[in-house]
């Protein structure tokens, strides 16, 4: 069990380094390179989260933290806006009961040090702060309360989490794969003809 928790915990460490790697890359007040995030999903690293969370007896299953972000709805009425103007939705997933969601943001055109006040759907700008350092890489901050409510905080951990987060491109990749099979599917292949007294399979395969 120690051994799983060492390499859980050395995985965790290697991961929050690499995000501080790109957050000393830029200066302040320094332009990056140019930033993407809709339809993103980025796994989440923070030493309190796994220190509070981690299960030695579970040790095969993973944390859930990660945080992914969508294209807003409304950015298809007349068509992509550019760069710098283009609006994504939010949520956190995580072993607690808090999964925050935000409203819909701006995303940078180019990755920076700046902060982003994140805005939860109750109005409360101070809960939530982003730092898009890369395509690939950000700094995310939750407070107790949007990481733990509805419950009530434990006494001894931090009034602010701070998760570096390492974007899942293997996961987006698979999650692409999965649309693109399902764009691809037969009509008789949908849930309801294969499953349904009334669909094709139990018309064609009726046993009595």
């Amino acid at each position: 069990m120690k051994q799983h928790r060492k390499a859980a915990y050395e995985e965790e460490m290697r991961k929050m380094a690499e995000v501080k790697r790109a957050y000393e890359s830029l200066e302040d007040g320094q332009r990056g390179p140019r930033i993407s995030l809709a339809n993103t999903r980025f796994e989440l690293y923070c030493m309190e989260y796994f220190d509070y969370f981690y299960d030695s007896d579970c040790v095969y299953d993973q944390l859930i933290k990660h945080v992914e972000f969508q294209h807003h709805h409304g950015n298809r009425k007349a068509g992509l806006p550019p760069a710098g103007l283009r609006r994504v939705d939010g949520k956190v997933h995580l072993e607690s009961y808090g999964e925050p969601t935000f409203q819909p943001f701006v995303v940078p055109a180019y990755a920076s040090r700046e902060i982003g006040r994140l805005v939860s759907p109750w109005g409360n700008q101070e809960e939530m702060s982003v730092q898009f350092l890369s395509d690939d890489h950000l700094i995310l901050k939750l407070s107790q309360r949007a990481v733990f409510e509805p419950d009530n905080a434990p006494l001894d951990l931090p009034e602010v989490f701070v998760f570096f987060g390492v974007r899942d491109r293997e996961e987006e990749a698979l999650e692409k794969e999965r649309q693109e099979r399902a764009s691809r599917q037969s009509p008789r292949e949908t849930w309801f003809e294969m499953n349904h007294p009334m669909g094709w399979w139990s018309k064609t395969h009726s046993w009595f």
